[in-house]
C-alpha cells in the first residue's frame, strides 16, 4: 500500500483491495479515489466540495474508457510488488532539469511503465474509504502545481518512445496538455484583445491596391461568437450539473429531504468562486510553463498542509503583480469598449480581485459557508476519520516538547506470483527504457 503523509484508509477498503488484487494475478496495481477531507479554511473547503460532488462522475467516466490500462496518482493505491519491482524502475532523464534529470511525475511513468510489461493498472471509482488532505491556501497548490508542471512537461520526451500501449500515451499526452491549456488561454485572450484594439484604433482598409468594384467590408460574426460561447460553458458545466444531479439523488435516496437547498447553494457558491479562481490559476501555470521551457527548475520543497490565516502581507506578494495585470486589463477594455470589458468581466475581476481572494479564501470557513460547502464526511465522519483525527492529536501532544518518537514497523512480504500475461519488456524494463532515452539523446 502507498500512503501519503495525510492519507487515511479504512481497514475494510484495505481488505478489498488485498481481495481483489489477489484475485487478479496479472493486475499490478489497483488505484483508488481518495476524498479530500479535513480542510478548515475556505480554499480547503472549496476543494472538498468540487471532489466530493463533482468527482465521483469524473472518476467513473475515467475508469469507464481507460478500463484496465489506467492511471496511477502516486498515492492511496495497492501494488503488486513483483510487477513493479520487475517492471516500474524509472530512468534518469539525460540532459539538466527542468526535462531531465530525475523524473518527477513518476507515478504517471510507473503506470505505463506496468502496462507495457503486460500487467494490468485499474481504478476503484466505486470503492469508498479512501481519504486525503489539500492545500490550505493558493499559494501552496500554486506550488504544488509548479513541480507537478514540471513533472508532466517531462512526459513529453517520454510519450512517443516505443513498446508503451497507446492508453499509457493518452495518459502522458494529457497530463502535459493541462498545463499547456492554460497557455494557450492565455494566449487567445491576449490576440483577441489585440484585435479588439486594432478594431477600435486602426481605419481598416476596404479598398486593396488592385482594383476592385466592391469595397472589402470587415468581417464580424457575432453568432458564431455566442455559439463558441455556449459550447464553452457546456463543457465546463457538465461535470457540475451530473454531479449536482447525482448528489440530489443519493440525498433522495437516503432521506435527506433538507439537503437539496444546501446542495444547490453549495454548487452555486462553489461555481462562483472557482470562475473568479480560474483566471488566477491560469496566469500562473502559464508562468510556470513558461518558466519551464526557459530552464528554470522547481526542485522538489515540501508542501505546507495545516496553515490557516495566511497574513495579508503574504498574499500581497505574492499575488501583487496578478492585480496589477489585471488592473492593467481592464484600463485597456475600457479604452475599447464597455461591452468588452463585460465580456472579459470574470478575467478582470478574478485578477484585479487576487489578492484579497487569495488572504480571504486562506481564513477558517465561517459556520454559514462550512454549512453551505459540506460534505457527507463533514455531516456523518466515518470513524476511521475520527480515529484518524484522534491519533493525530495525541501524537501532536506527544511530540509538543519537540522530541521525535522512533517508530518501528515490521516488513510485509509479497507473495510470489506467476509473471505478467505477455512478456512485454519483463525485468529488464527500466534498464531497456533507460538505455532507449539515452541513446535517443546521443
Amino acid at each position: 500500500m502507498v500512503l501519503d503523509a495525510d492519507s487515511v484508509m479504512s481497514g475494510e477498503t484495505l481488505v478489498r483491495l488485498a481481495i481483489a488484487m489477489q484475485n487478479r494475478p496479472y493486475t499490478g496495481l489497483i488505484q483508488t479515489v481518495p476524498k479530500l477531507i479535513g480542510g478548515c479554511t475556505i480554499f480547503q473547503r472549496l476543494q472538498q466540495f468540487a471532489g466530493g460532488v463533482y468527482g465521483p462522475a469524473v472518476a467513473a467516466g475515467l475508469a469507464a474508457w481507460h478500463g484496465p490500462q489506467g492511471n496511477y496518482w502516486g498515492h492511496n493505491a495497492i501494488i503488486r510488488t513483483v510487477a513493479f519491482a520487475s517492471a516500474a524502475g524509472l530512468p534518469e532523464l539525460p540532459g539538466k532539469p527542468p526535462f531531465g534529470g530525475h523524473i518527477q511525475s513518476h507515478d504517471f511513468v510507473e503506470a505505463a511503465l506496468l502496462q507495457r510489461a503486460g500487467w494490468e493498472v485499474h481504478m476503484a471509482p466505486s470503492l469508498e474509504g479512501s481519504y486525503e488532505g489539500a492545500p490550505p491556501a493558493l499559494p501552496e497548490l500554486v506550488a504544488r502545481d509548479r513541480r507537478w508542471a514540471q513533472g508532466n512537461l517531462q512526459h513529453l520526451a517520454i510519450v512517443g518512445k516505443r513498446g508503451l500501449t497507446m492508453m499509457a500515451r493518452v495518459h502522458l499526452a494529457m497530463g502535459a496538455c493541462a498545463y499547456l491549456v492554460s497557455a494557450v488561454w492565455a494566449a487567445s485572450l491576449a490576440v483577441g484583445l489585440v484585435l479588439a484594439l486594432q478594431g477600435t484604433h486602426v481605419i481598416p482598409t476596404y479598398f486593396l491596391d488592385s482594383k476592385t468594384l466592391f469595397p472589402i467590408w470587415p468581417t464580424i460574426d457575432p453568432g458564431a461568437a455566442f455559439r463558441l460561447f455556449l459550447a464553452t460553458m457546456v463543457v465546463v458545466m457538465i461535470p457540475k450539473g451530473i454531479g449536482l444531479i447525482l448528489e440530489l439523488r443519493r440525498a433522495a435516496d437516503s432521506g435527506e429531504i433538507s439537503a437539496a437547498p444546501r446542495i444547490t447553494a453549495g454548487v452555486l457558491v462553489e461555481t462562483l468562486l472557482s470562475m473568479l479562481l480560474a483566471p488566477i490559476l491560469m496566469v500562473t501555470q502559464t508562468t510556470a510553463v513558461a518558466q519551464i521551457f526557459a530552464g528554470i527548475d522547481s526542485g522538489w520543497k515540501p508542501q505546507k498542509r495545516d496553515e490557516t490565516k495566511m497574513p495579508f502581507t503574504t498574499a500581497l506578494y505574492f499575488h501583487g503583480w496578478h492585480m496589477l495585470l489585471g488592473l492593467a486589463l481592464a484600463a485597456v477594455t475600457y479604452l475599447v469598449s464597455w461591452e468588452l470589458m463585460a465580456w472579459m468581466s470574470p478575467v478582470l475581476l478574478g485578477l484585479s480581485l487576487s489578492v484579497f481572494l487569495s488572504w480571504w479564501t486562506a481564513r477558517p470557513a465561517g459556520r454559514l459557508l462550512s454549512r453551505c460547502l459540506a460534505i457527507r464526511e463533514d455531516l456523518s465522519p466515518p470513524h476511521i476519520l475520527a480515529s484518524a483525527r484522534a491519533c493525530a492529536a495525541a501524537w501532536a501532544a506527544q511530540t509538543s516538547d519537540g522530541t521525535r518518537k522512533d517508530v518501528v514497523i515490521s516488513p510485509v512480504s509479497d507473495a510470489e506470483v506467476s509473471g505478467p500475461p505477455s512478456p512485454g519488456w519483463g525485468r529488464d524494463g527500466a534498464k531497456e527504457f533507460a538505455e532507449e532515452i539515452a541513446h535517443a539523446h546521443r
